[in-house]
Parts: structure tokens; sequence; C-alpha cells
């Protein structure tokens, strides 16, 4: 018994991985960016309560990125309300103060 799971396990996990062990995606598609239509620099994360259209605008905090560090909903642009929709933005690599 338990050497079929000891050949049956890593079978398993290589059919289950989303590449084969070694190789690299192909880049298959350009995802399109948009096209900004002016930019916004926050003080402070935008709070929306029902929907925001913003026009296609690219906003931000004012601050260069810093990695893959996080800080919470202090750093964020947007703070979305229960309910509310946000629709038209971009949002931009200095999203964090």
């Amino acid at each position: 018994m338990h050497l079929s799971y000891t050949v049956a396990l890593p079978a398993l996990i290589g059919y289950a991985s989303a590449t084969p062990f070694g190789k690299q995606l192909t880049k298959r598609f350009t995802f399109p960016l948009p096209a900004s239509q002016g930019s916004e620099t926050l003080s402070e994360p935008m709070v929306i309560t029902d929907s925001f259209d913003g026009g296609m605008k690219t906003y931000g905090r004012g601050v260069e990125c810093s990695g893959d560090s996080e800080g919470g909903d202090s750093d964020a642009v947007f703070q979305l309300e229960e309910g509310a929709t946000l629709k038209n933005v971009i949002i931009g690599p200095d999203q964090e103060p």
C-alpha cells in the first residue's frame, strides 16, 4: 500500500500543476493597456459608496510602489463600501504612501 502512494503521488502532482516541472509558459497574448485620460494623485484613499466612473484616468497616491510589501487599508487608492461599483480607472504604480 505504501509503495502505491509513493508512485501515484508524484504522478498526480505533475498532472495537477499548471505547467510541467522545469518548463516556462510562452507568452501567448499581450493585454492592451488603455490610454490614460489624465491623472489624479490622492492624499488618502477615495471612499466609494455608490458607483464611480473614473473616466479612464490614472489614480495614485503620489509615492513609488515599494514592491511586495503591503501596508493594509491605509495604502489603498480606493476604498469600496458595501455595494459600491468602481469602473474605468487605471491604478498607477504610485499607489503606496
